[in-house]
């Protein structure tokens, strides 16, 4: 999903913040597979691999349940739409 579909008005900012995410992620997890293989011997590394499964499994569940492609309503404008200054104003004076 693009956050242009879901949030049109906000795609920047949930750019924004998937991307601070994303970097949050790049950071720690040469630091958590470090922790987890320091030996880097095949037992170690096939844990590694089997949270990185159990993790996306979670991530597609959560998506499966939750996710919603269609623009979400918080998105959605509720002001009115403002007159357009091309066409003349017309007053009952």
């Amino acid at each position: 999903m693009l956050p242009l579909d879901m949030a049109p008005r906000f795609a920047g900012q949930l750019t924004s913040f998937n991307f601070s995410l994303l970097m949050l992620v790049s950071i720690s997890g040469p630091l958590v597979v470090s922790r987890m293989a320091p030996n880097s011997t095949v037992e170690e590394w096939r844990n590694v691999w089997i949270l990185i499964g159990l993790v996306s499994v979670f991530a597609a569940i959560v998506f499966a349940v939750f996710g919603q492609g269609a623009v979400q309503p918080w998105a959605e404008s509720n002001a009115e739409a403002l007159p357009d200054p091309s066409q003349p104003r017309v007053s009952g004076d």
